[in-house]
């Protein structure tokens, strides 16, 4: 009788995972919902093109201005000249042109301003900065 009730109380074998299963699934669903919110500008997708869509990207002109004064129209290296004729042309070609000035965070001031009044004096209205998007913190 001794030994019926030792066989009865003998202990399980073996580890429990329900415990490890739930903190594997809570990981699994923290990774995919924090990898929606990361933008990756890097990767290099070749898109379909719609004649919306491409209407909107030819009204968008981009002026880059790099430290050592060197400037750039979506890209290409122009002098001042030029961008103050592509910009006038820009201005009686499209109705509401947009002009985004891209400048070096060591660029003078003065030169973001000339550049923002030589596209008013071409008769654009529409001119924003661009700016790197800092994360939060002192």
């Amino acid at each position: 009788m001794i030994l019926k009730k030792a066989s009865r109380l003998k202990a399980k074998e073996g580890i429990e995972l329900t415990a490890m299963v739930d903190i594997v699934f809570l990981l699994i669903i923290f990774f995919m919902t924090s990898s929606t919110l990361i933008q990756v500008r890097a990767l290099k997708v070749d898109l379909p093109g719609t004649a919306a869509a491409d209407s909107e990207i030819k009204k968008q002109l981009t002026l880059s201005l790099q430290k050592d004064g060197t400037l750039y129209i979506n890209g290409r290296v122009v002098s001042m000249q030029q961008v103050t004729s592509a910009l006038q042309k820009r201005a009686t070609e499209e109705q509401t042109p947009v002009v985004i000035i891209e400048a070096d965070k060591s660029v003078p001031y003065e030169q973001v301003v000339r550049l923002m009044g030589i596209a008013k004096a071409a008769g654009i209205e529409r001119v924003s900065l661009s700016a790197q998007l800092r994360s939060k913190g002192p």
